[in-house]
C-alpha cells in the first residue's frame, strides 16, 4: 500500500463547489488514483498549509479508504510513538494532549460514513487479521498506517464485545490488553468498563467484599446511613466540576450524546449544558444521575456495613458514571439493555470497590474489615511516600517544610485510596483506569511457566500483597517476557516484568510517584496553599508518558537497591 495524495479543502459541502474552498481559482482535482473528488485545492507543500486535510489510502486492488480529517497528523506534526516515552523528561510528560496526533481515542462513530465502514471491512481489516496472523510485529511505517491500525482496532474491539457477548471469555482478556497499551476510546468504555470490571481478577479471586444485588428493589436506608453527607457530597462535587471547567479554561463545550466524541463522557457531569439541550431535559438527565449515584453508594454501603463511608466513594461513582451512564433518551446498541440504568452503575461501583478495597487475605487476622482496608491503605501510604523520598528527594524536602507531606495531608488518601478520581481531569482519568482495569498478571506470562503451574488457574491469579516497605524485587532479574502481537505494531511499555504480578494498588503508588515528578517544577514555586490547591486540581497531563515514567521508576528504585545491596557486600568483603 503506498500513501495517497494529502488534500486540503475547507468543507464538507459538495465535491464540485467551489463555495466550499478556501481559494477556489487555485483549485484542482485530486490526482490520487482512483479518486473521485473533484475541485480540492491541493497544497504545493503536501501539507496543506493551513486549511482541513483528507487523504486517500489506496490498497492493492485499487479502492481507496476516505480517512475522517480528525484522525490525521499533518505532516509536519507526526504521530506520537510509544517510544518517544520510555525516558519521558518532565517537560514532555507535561506535553498538551490535545496535540493533533493520530490517536486511538480520536476515532469515533460519528467520524464513519457508511463507505469508511464497508472499505474497513472489506479491506483494512482482513489485511491487519494477516498481518497479525503472519507475527508481524511493526506496522507503523507511516500515517496511512497509523490511520488504517486505528480504523482496525476500534473495529477489533466492536468484534470482541460481540464474541464475549456471546459467550467466548477468552475475549476479555484481548480486551483488557488493549485497555492497557492503547487505552478504551471514550465511547467504548461503556461496553468496555463493565466487561473488564466483570472479568477482573481480584475481584474474581480474594476480593472481600460483598457482592452487588442486581435486583434493585427499593428498600429502606439503614438508620445511620450519612444521606445528608451524601447529598452533600453530591453537590459539593458539581460545584467543584464547574470551577474546575472554568479553571482549565476549556474552550469547546461537550456533548451528552454517548457518540459525540472519545474524549465525551456520557454522562452531563464533566460537561457544561448544550446549548442543543433544553433546560428542563438537562435538569431531569442530572436528578437522574445524581439519584444513580446516591443510590449505587448507599446500596454498597448497606451490603458491606462494616466499611465506614468516605466522600472518596462519590468521586470513584461519578468517574464510573461519565463513561457508562447513558443520558436519558439514548437510542444507541446498549449491550448492557438487560440492566437498567441504576442496575448497572450499582454493579459495576460494587465492582470497582472490591477492586480498590481489596486488601491481601489472612486467616490469622481476627480485625474487622474496616480495620483490614485501612490497614493495607496504611501500608500503600507508607510505601508511596517512602518511595518518592528515594526517587524524588529534593520536592519531598521542600514538601517537609512546607509541611504538606505525611499521612495527615488529605491528598495523599485522596491519590492513593481512590485512584485520583478527585484530582485527575475526565479523560486523562480514563486512560489511566483503562490501564488499571485491564490488569491481568496472567497475560505476559510465557508458556513455560503456564505449563509449569497447572494447578493454578490462569484466568485468576492471586494477587501478591502490596509492599509494605519499599521493596525493590520487582521482578526476578531475568530478561522481560516477550511481548505478544500488539495490533497498532507498538511494544507494550507497561507489561510487566517476567515473573511480576502487580496489582493496580501496586502500580498506582509508582504512577502517583510520575505524577508529583510532573509538576515538580510548577510545585516547587508554590507555597502552602497553593500547592495542595494544585495537587487536588491536577493539570491535563499525558497519561501515556505518566504510565511509562511510572514503570521507569519502578526500575529505578529496583537498580537503587541492587547498588546499596552489592555494596554491603562489597564493605562485608573489605571487613572479613
Amino acid at each position: 500500500m503506498s500513501q495517497g495524495t494529502d488534500v486540503s479543502n475547507g468543507g464538507q459541502g459538495s465535491p464540485n463547489s467551489s463555495n466550499d474552498l478556501p481559494r477556489g481559482d487555485q483549485s484542482k482535482a485530486c490526482q490520487a488514483p482512483g479518486c473521485t473528488l473533484a475541485n480540492q485545492e491541493v497544497s504545493p507543500s503536501g501539507n496543506g498549509g493551513g486549511g482541513h486535510h483528507h487523504k486517500h489510502y489506496h490498497t492493492q486492488h485499487g479502492s481507496s479508504i476516505s480517512v475522517p480529517p480528525t484522525l490525521i497528523s499533518p505532516s509536519s506534526e507526526p504521530a506520537v510513538n510509544e517510544d518517544d516515552f520510555r525516558t519521558a523528561s518532565p517537560e514532555e510528560i507535561n506535553k498538551d494532549v490535545s496535540k493533533p496526533v493520530t490517536a486511538f481515542s480520536q476515532l469515533t462513530s460519528e467520524n464513519l460514513n457508511a463507505n469508511d465502514n464497508a472499505r474497513l471491512q472489506q479491506d483494512v481489516v482482513p489485511r491487519y487479521r494477516k498481518q497479525i496472523r503472519n507475527g508481524a510485529s511493526s506496522v507503523r511505517s507511516s500515517q496511512s498506517h497509523d490511520a488504517e491500525a486505528v480504523l482496525f482496532q476500534r473495529a477489533r474491539l466492536e468484534e470482541l464485545f460481540r464474541a464475549y457477548n456471546s459467550g467466548d471469555s477468552v475475549a476479555a482478556d484481548a480486551i483488557a490488553e488493549i485497555a492497557r497499551s492503547n487505552g478504551i476510546p471514550g465511547d467504548l468504555r461503556r461496553q468496555a468498563w463493565p466487561i473488564l470490571l466483570e472479568t477482573h481478577p481480584i475481584r474474581l479471586t480474594g476480593a472481600h467484599i460483598r457482592g452487588p444485588v442486581l435486583s434493585m428493589q427499593h428498600m429502606e436506608p439503614a438508620k445511620d446511613m450519612p444521606i445528608r453527607r451524601i447529598r452533600g457530597e453530591i453537590a459539593r462535587f458539581h460545584k467543584r466540576r464547574k470551577t474546575n471547567l472554568s479553571t482549565r479554561n476549556t474552550s469547546s463545550s461537550l456533548s451528552v450524546s454517548p457518540a459525540a466524541g472519545a474524549t465525551t463522557p456520557l454522562t452531563t457531569t464533566s460537561a457544561t449544558s448544550s446549548s442543543a439541550i433544553a433546560p428542563d431535559r438537562d435538569a431531569l438527565e442530572q436528578l437522574a444521575l445524581d439519584t444513580a449515584v446516591e443510590a449505587a453508594v448507599i446500596g454498597f454501603l448497606e451490603r458491606n456495613d462494616q466499611l465506614p463511608y468516605a466522600p472518596g466513594m462519590i468521586h470513584v461513582c461519578f468517574t464510573l458514571a461519565d463513561w457508562i451512564f447513558a443520558p436519558l433518551g439514548c437510542s444507541s446498541f446498549d449491550p448492557n439493555a438487560h440492566y437498567t440504568q441504576h442496575e448497572l452503575l450499582c454493579r459495576t461501583f460494587d465492582q470497582i470497590m472490591a477492586i480498590m478495597l481489596w486488601y491481601p487475605p489472612s486467616s490469622a487476622s481476627k480485625d474487622s474489615m474496616e480495620h483490614q482496608c485501612e490497614g493495607a491503605l496504611t501500608r500503600r501510604i507508607t510505601h508511596f511516600l517512602a518511595v518518592s523520598r528515594r526517587l524524588l528527594p529534593e520536592l519531598t524536602a521542600y514538601f517537609d517544610e512546607e509541611e504538606v507531606n505525611g499521612f495527615a495531608e488529605e491528598w495523599v488518601h485522596s491519590w492513593i485510596k481512590w485512584w485520583c478520581a478527585r484530582e485527575l481531569p475526565g479523560e486523562q482519568k480514563g486512560r489511566l483506569w483503562d490501564f488499571y482495569l485491564g490488569y491481568r498478571p496472567s497475560v505476559y506470562s510465557s508458556e513455560a511457566s503456564r505449563s509449569s503451574s497447572n494447578t493454578t488457574s490462569p484466568a485468576s491469579p492471586a494477587p501478591p500483597e502490596p509492599r509494605a516497605s519499599i521493596d525493590v524485587s520487582d521482578g526476578n532479574g531475568e530478561e522481560e517476557a516477550p511481548a505478544r502481537p500488539n495490533p497498532l505494531g507498538q511494544e507494550d511499555e507497561n507489561k510487566p516484568l517476567a515473573g511480576e504480578a502487580y496489582t493496580p494498588a501496586d502500580w498506582h503508588t509508582y504512577v502517583c510517584v510520575a505524577l508529583l515528578k510532573a509538576c515538580k517544577d510548577e510545585l516547587e514555586e508554590l507555597e502552602l496553599s497553593e500547592i495542595r490547591a494544585l495537587l487536588s486540581r491536577l493539570p491535563k497531563l499525558n497519561v501515556n508518558a505518566i504510565l511509562a515514567e511510572a514503570r521507569k521508576a519502578r526500575r529505578e528504585l529496583r537498580e537503587l537497591g541492587l547498588r546499596e545491596d552489592e555494596e554491603v557486600r562489597r564493605r562485608a568483603d573489605q571487613k572479613y
